[in-house]
């Protein structure tokens, strides 16, 4: 019988936060679930029951700003008004407002990622903004107002701000190939990126010297793009962002190498990792098994590779929208009509085996399984055991080192995923523990807590 063997070492902690990318939240229209209107439950709803604790939200200067004649106290002024606005942005759902959000994020307990961004459909893109020193000073100018207004009437939901989004492809605004620009796969280039990043920096600061300034939520790795980021503006950031939304089960060798490039040149922002928009895509479905398994172990990478946040990007597409990309899925013709899928029970199993506490070391015999032992604040074990192989393990037993928090008073909750299980869940006797199996193709999570 092989041992999986639970140390009470910390060998760091889990996320600090998981949460959705826009796309659906906080109450629908066309591109998400449930209108305003609708009798569907809102995404709050799920949220909460998932576990997250985060959404990132699109501020889109457009929305704000239609030119650029604008005195500082006007600028002020057009900021308030244009919190109100109710227009659709990559990530702000239709019918909804910045500020109507801000608030329900608010009333949650949720933090906001907050994302801005020029805008390619005005006077305010992005070449004219890098060519333009009058442009820099009224971005900079932007930045200040924004993050002034939201502490101001929200005090505390200004603490995470994200320098654009994906500025590799000048995906700003929901277009990408943006003209007359230089950068790979026609988006902005590192240095005039740079100096979107260090104006931005400045006036976020000078509003809110306690947030954080993410940057540059890449649309997917990229080491030169960032080095080049770090050589010009390293002194301008507190955290790094990128995306994974091709789910290639790579994010703890990223993180790893993130980690040593800020380590390196910017270690102020070392801790601060975020994989700000990511999925198991395309050719995915979220009620698929597999989609499910590919979901926990993209998780699973990101917390041993220490990201300090995760975003999925969801919660909720169409059925026919990028084979219904997100954790829900629902008929556009019945936007009442919400369907829990398997990507739905597993995002919820793997949110309660990473959130709020200190991550163990363990020894694995068993190299296929991916395991991860996360201690609570609550002196709560976690241990949780991804299979995503074709095999089933046989008589496997786990050791707890006896310094941990876990005593054999303590009562045992299994929660499983498999065929035949949606987050289904026995309790039992913590001495299980000593054999066990697991099934192909699944998920068991033991919960080991002093109270019921």
């Amino acid at each position: 019988m092989k041992k999986i063997r639970i140390h009470d070492s910390p060998i760091g902690s889990g996320l600090t936060h998981i949460g959705w990318s826009g796309r659906g939240w906080g109450d629908g229209g066309p591109v998400g679930a449930g209108p305003l209107n609708s009798r569907a439950p809102a995404w709050d709803t799920y949220g909460q029951e998932v576990g997250i604790n985060i959404v990132r939200m699109g501020f889109s200067i457009r929305h704000f700003l239609p030119d650029l004649e604008e005195t500082r106290q006007a600028l002020a002024d057009r900021i308030r008004r244009g919190l109100e606005n109710k227009d659709v942005s990559w990530a702000k759902s239709e019918g909804t407002s910045y500020s109507y959000s801000i608030q329900r994020c608010r009333d949650l307990g949720w933090k906001i990622l907050i994302c801005i961004n020029p805008s390619y459909k005005s006077v305010w893109s992005p070449p004219r903004i890098v060519q333009s020193s009058e442009s820099l000073r009224v971005w900079k100018e932007f930045c200040y107002q924004l993050a002034k207004s939201i502490e101001d009437i929200w005090p505390s939901e200004s603490q995470y701000f994200e320098i654009t989004n994906e500025p590799d492809l000048g995906y700003f605004d929901g277009e990408s190939f943006l003209p007359d620009y230089q950068g790979p796969s026609g988006g902005i280039a590192p240095f005039p990126y740079s100096l979107l990043l260090k104006n931005a920096y400045e006036g976020i600061k000078k509003a809110v010297p306690q947030a954080k300034v993410i940057a540059p939520g890449l649309a997917s790795w990229n080491r030169f793009w960032l080095e080049e980021i770090l050589r010009e503006s390293q002194a301008y950031l507190d955290g790094l962002s990128y995306h994974n939304v091709g789910g290639d089960l790579k994010d703890d060798k990223i993180l790893e190498e993130a980690e040593g490039l800020l380590s390196q040149s910017a270690p102020q922002a070392k801790g601060f990792l975020f994989n700000s928009e990511w999925a198991w895509w395309p050719n995915h479905d979220v009620n698929d098994h597999e989609t499910a398994l590919r979901i926990a172990q993209i998780i699973h990478l990101q917390t041993i590779g220490n990201a300090f946040a995760s975003l999925y990007l969801g919660p909720a597409q169409p059925m026919d929208y990028k084979k219904g990309l997100g954790v829900l899925r629902y008929d556009p013709d019945d936007p009442n009509s919400v369907e829990k899928t398997k990507a739905f029970y597993v995002f919820r199993m793997m949110a309660r085996g990473v959130l709020g506490g200190k991550r163990l070391a363990l020894v694995n015999p068993h190299q296929k399984l991916k395991i991860l032992a996360l201690l609570n604040d609550q002196k709560e074990l976690v241990m949780t055991v991804i299979n995503p192989n074709k095999k089933r393990l046989k008589n496997i037993s786990i050791d707890i080192d006896e310094v941990s928090a876990v005593q054999k008073e303590f009562f045992l909750k299994i929660h499983k995923f498999d065929y035949n299980h949606l987050d289904s869940c026995e309790k039992s006797d913590w001495r299980i523990l000593s054999r066990f199996q697991v099934e192909p193709e699944s998920i068991i999570q033991f919960v080991i807590s002093s109270s019921d």
